[in-house]
């Protein structure tokens, strides 16, 4: 969830240590807010000449955020750096910011929201993300992702939606969560991805409960989580190979490339893509390419690009294509989500 998750209140409707969220070229974590708003980057983008990625201007584009696989400084060296998910170049962003509002309605994850505050983790240089609703409901659309939430004073796993959800909210109510990077859900809780496909979980229901120092979730929510964090990987160990193949498979889904090319790529037979996609996203292949392509999609249209170049941007065949896309994920037009926020 940039989007923003909400814990076990979340129904279905009738009809998302280590960096960044995998933004890639949707725009994602820590983007622009909605119509059209710029906001500062957090540092530089990746250092290749030609890279997707590259964007060392104060502006976020749509692809500049790129995939970032990095360690906590408390683990494995220095925070900040990691493989750039495009090219494999190493990549540098900054630390700790302060929280800034969006405009109406943006989340980074495609979810119109009432009040959403981003910023990088001075610890871990993860997204920490705060949301507060403006109404008795709130949406989340489908975006490919693991947080770890603190949500009515529990510790709450969030898992891959393939569909939106539906959260019942209380007025004034603040959810904090942390965006868990490709792979490291399946590292950090010991579960394939794809058990908590469409649910929200307690962590204490996944894994013993780690102790932390500092101060409180009633004292510091965005610290506290990091802390949980930083203390779930130092117990889990996760294999660095692993989380750069994972980020990886994230990419290749992001640019659209097809299954068999993936596969062929990443030396995988289709059906061992399948199933490691799987574990590690909750998803197989082609559901996660086209969560991706719709997230970007959705995210050019609300930045006031025409619905028409957003759906031929995105890889859709046409507009109507998008709008299938956009029914079948959310129950909703592309243009109803745009006007939503």
């Amino acid at each position: 969830m940039t989007s923003s998750r909400h814990g076990p209140a979340f129904r279905a409707p009738a009809v998302g240590l280590l960096g960044a969220r995998r933004a890639g070229r949707s725009g994602g974590a820590g983007a622009p807010s909605g119509a059209g708003g710029a906001a500062r980057a957090f540092g530089r983008g990746c250092r290749r000449s030609g890279c997707p990625a590259r964007c060392r201007s104060a502006r976020w584009a749509p692809h500049c955020a790129g995939t970032v696989t990095v360690v906590p400084a408390a683990v494995a060296g220095p925070a900040g750096a990691g493989p750039c998910g495009w090219c494999g170049r190493r990549r540098w962003y900054g630390g700790g910011a302060r929280l800034r509002p969006t405009m109406a309605g943006y989340d980074g994850g495609g979810s119109p929201v009432g009040s959403y505050t981003a910023r990088r983790g001075a610890r871990t240089g993860a997204l920490v993300w705060c949301v507060v609703p403006d109404g008795p409901e709130h949406r989340v659309d489908p975006d490919g992702v693991l947080d770890l939430m603190w949500f009515r004073e529990r510790l709450i796993v969030a898992g891959p939606d393939t569909r939106s959800m539906l959260a019942r909210t209380r007025a004034g109510e603040v959810t904090w969560g942390l965006r868990l990077a490709p792979g490291v859900g399946h590292a950090l809780f010991g579960v394939p991805a794809h058990e908590l496909t469409d649910r929200r979980v307690v962590l204490s229901d996944l894994v013993r409960l780690p102790a932390y120092g500092g101060p409180s979730f009633g004292e510091d929510p965005a610290g506290a989580l990091e802390r949980v964090f930083v203390a779930l990987w130092e117990r889990a160990e996760p294999e660095r190979r692993g989380l750069r193949r994972a980020a990886a498979l994230d990419s290749a889904a992001r640019e659209g490339l097809s299954v068999r090319e993936t596969a062929e790529l990443h030396g995988l037979s289709v059906r061992s893509l399948h199933r490691l996609s799987n574990r590690l996203f909750g998803y197989g292949p082609k559901t996660l390419q086209g969560i991706h392509r719709f997230q970007r999609g959705l995210h050019l249209a609300r930045a006031g690009v025409p619905l028409r170049d957003a759906a031929a941007t995105a890889g859709y065949a046409d507009q109507a294509h998008f709008t299938r896309e956009a029914k079948r994920l959310t129950g909703r037009t592309p243009g109803a989500l745009t006007r939503a926020t």
